[in-house]
């Protein structure tokens, strides 16, 4: 998939906006000027599933080679993104790292110190056995997930 910027506004592509080239991507805005990204960076940068292994903070104007790389995940891992949660109290942004189809970690990697939009939040791990469905939302204590297995009970 390419990924371009888009200004519904204007209803056209932003020019020098954010691009990526062909590839499975993530990315996902964490202010007006910065987003979470994960691509195809070159050798080494995707996980044997074909998707992005390594985030990177990307400030509007730098060239992707240049982005702050915040986390690189496993080659065995299935993928990692950067996930950004905005709401008037707070803008969260976490790591997820897909272990499997089936288990994914959550986690702080990024603070203030990256970025002025980030919400002061103590660093927290997350995970389980979750569906696409799942969220998290540490400014707000909520952890919800929609699971791909029924329940058993007792477990």
């Amino acid at each position: 998939m390419v990924v371009r910027e888009f200004d519904p506004a204007a209803k056209a592509f932003v020019k020098d906006g954010f691009q990526l080239a062909e590839a499975k991507s993530s990315l996902s805005y964490l202010a007006e000027d910065a987003v979470l990204c994960g691509t195809d960076l070159g050798p080494g940068s995707m996980t044997a599933s074909g998707y992005p292994r390594i985030v990177k903070l990307w400030k509007r104007g730098e060239p992707l080679t240049d982005a702050r790389m915040i986390y690189e995940g496993k080659h065995s891992d299935v993928g990692a993104q950067g996930v950004v949660f905005h709401d008037p109290a707070a803008t969260v942004a976490l790591v997820q790292r897909d272990v499997s189809f089936f288990f994914r970690r959550v986690s702080f990697h990024l603070t203030r110190r990256h970025h002025p939009a980030i919400a002061a939040a103590p660093r927290r791990r997350s995970e389980g056995r979750a569906g696409p469905e799942s969220h998290f939302h540490p400014a707000r204590g909520l952890d919800t997930a929609r699971c791909r297995a029924d329940r058993q009970r007792g477990r």
